[in-house]
This record gives C-alpha cells, sequence and structure tokens, in this order.
C-alpha cells in the first residue's frame, strides 16, 4: 500500500509539473469589433535547443495564428492592416538537481496583437507548456496557438471609454550611449550568479551573450562604413529586444521564485528604456 501512495504521489507531482498556464490581457479602451485585418511579421525563437530554435518551428507558429485570426472572420493583408500579429517563443530545461539531466523543457508562447496606425499594443497571450523534452516542445506549440486564441475577442462592455490622455516623457539616447549602458546592465546582473549562471536561467544567458557581442559591435564601431553601422545597430537593437521579451516571459512565471520574477521585470524594465521613443 505504501508502494501504491508513492506511485500515486509521483503521477500527481508529475500532472502537476505537466500542467499549462496561460494568461491574457488586453487594453480595456480598444474596441477590437473594428478591427478586421492583420499581417504576421517575423516571429522570435530564443532557445539554445535546436529542437525549437528552427525555421520550422516559427512557420509552422504563423500559419496556426493565421489559421486561429481568419477562423474568427479576419483576413490577412499586406497593405496597412488594423493589426500586426508578433510572437516569440522561449525555452528552458529544468532539471531535479544543480547540473544534472534536464527532468522537463518548458516553452513560452508570447502573441502580441498591436494595433498598426497607433503602434499601442492592445493584447497579449502568454501560453507556457511543460513536456518532457523540446522536441515534444516542438509539436505542441501550434495546439497552443489555438489555445492561446480560445478567448479572443475578448469579452468587453457595450460601451468603451476612449482612453485618457497621458503625459508622454520621451527619451533621447544615440544607439552607442544606448549600447554602452546595456554592457553596464548585462555586467550588474551577471553579478547575481543564483539569478543567471550556471544553471539558472540558461536561457537568459544566452540572450545576454548576444546582446552583450551586439552591444560591444555598436560601442567599438569607428562610424568610417555607414551600412555596417546601421547593421550593427539593427542587430543590437534587436538583441535588446528579444532580451527584453525573454526577461519578461520568466517575470510571467508561476513557477519562478518571487525574487527571480521581480529581478526579471527590473531587467526587462532597464533595458527597455534604452530603446529611445
Amino acid at each position: 500500500m505504501r508502494v501504491t501512495a508513492l506511485w500515486m504521489s509521483l503521477m500527481l507531482c508529475a500532472t502537476a509539473l505537466l500542467a499549462d498556464e496561460h494568461s491574457v490581457d488586453f487594453d480595456q479602451h480598444t474596441n477590437f469589433s473594428t478591427l478586421k485585418t492583420f499581417a504576421v511579421r517575423e516571429g522570435k525563437i530564443n532557445s539554445p535547443r535546436p529542437e525549437l530554435n528552427n525555421a520550422i518551428v516559427g512557420k509552422k507558429i504563423a500559419d496556426a495564428i493565421r489559421a486561429e485570426l481568419k477562423a474568427k472572420g479576419l483576413k490577412e493583408t499586406v497593405g496597412s492592416p488594423d493589426i500586426l500579429v508578433d510572437f516569440s517563443i522561449t525555452g528552458e530545461d529544468y532539471s531535479e538537481t544543480r547540473g544534472g539531466p534536464a527532468a522537463f523543457s518548458q516553452g513560452t508562447l508570447v502573441i502580441d496583437l498591436v494595433k498598426r496606425d497607433a503602434n499601442s499594443l492592445i493584447w497579449r497571450s502568454v501560453f507556457r507548456n511543460n513536456e518532457k523534452n523540446n522536441s515534444r516542445l516542438a509539436q505542441k506549440l501550434p495546439e497552443d496557438v489555438k489555445k492561446s486564441f480560445a478567448a479572443y475577442p475578448p469579452k468587453q462592455k457595450a460601451v468603451i471609454e476612449p482612453e485618457p490622455a497621458a503625459h508622454v516623457v520621451v527619451r533621447d539616447i544615440t544607439p552607442k550611449a544606448a549600447a554602452a549602458a546595456a554592457l553596464e546592465i548585462i555586467q550588474a546582473t551577471r553579478q547575481n550568479t543564483a539569478f543567471v549562471g550556471g544553471s539558472a536561467h540558461p536561457g537568459l544567458a544566452v540572450s545576454l551573450n548576444n546582446l552583450e557581442r551586439t552591444a560591444q559591435a555598436v560601442v567599438e564601431d569607428d562610424g568610417t562604413g555607414p551600412a555596417r553601422t546601421e547593421g550593427r545597430i539593427s542587430a543590437f537593437m534587436k538583441a535588446m529586444r528579444d532580451t527584453i521579451d525573454f526577461a519578461n516571459s520568466i517575470a510571467d512565471r508561476r513557477a519562478d521564485s518571487s525574487d527571480s520574477r521581480a529581478r526579471s521585470r527590473e531587467l526587462a524594465d532597464k533595458l527597455r528604456s534604452l530603446l529611445g521613443p
């Protein structure tokens, strides 16, 4: 009986471990019934594992998003769509013991709907899926798209109040200054090895390494080749947005400690302040 009870306990733990997490947030001042067209932009995949980080997975996710939005009555267009769709995938492996083999893999699918004319985020779905390995995650993520859009469009009041006017502070910062500041943020973040380093958030460590490399290239750029300079700045900005997305995905994880979630949110806010207007 003890063996049976132990087996049942382990099965319950495994079931809880593999449970999906899903959250949706939206702008209450947006009338979603007026949005009729969309375009899907290139997605971002942030994972050191090739099972997830490949173009085939990205295409499957993009195609699944198109299918869901068309099923909701929206039309895809390449010219002036009402909605721009962004999506990102992050993946991390978790082990039972520090440095041990992976016990399970966690994939986070974030889908953002951006209102094109205002360039503002109006809807976000965060779907977190735990599977036994990354190959299984790659198979399940397209199915998670359907679950992500289950509550779209959101339920709204009959009368939607317009958004109140707000004072916007515009930050003016040069790319080289932003890159130098990003390097300082990276160095300060790495000092906390319990947050990033070793087996702690390896995906974030990879993202920070890429950000450091691209930021250093901008700092060291001598400006003699305008095309190369522009390419380095573009790569740096993309790396910064990818790192912000990854940090935000950690901040949204219920399984992470409150300290890790707070540090991730702080990291994302610091980097976001460098993006400028």
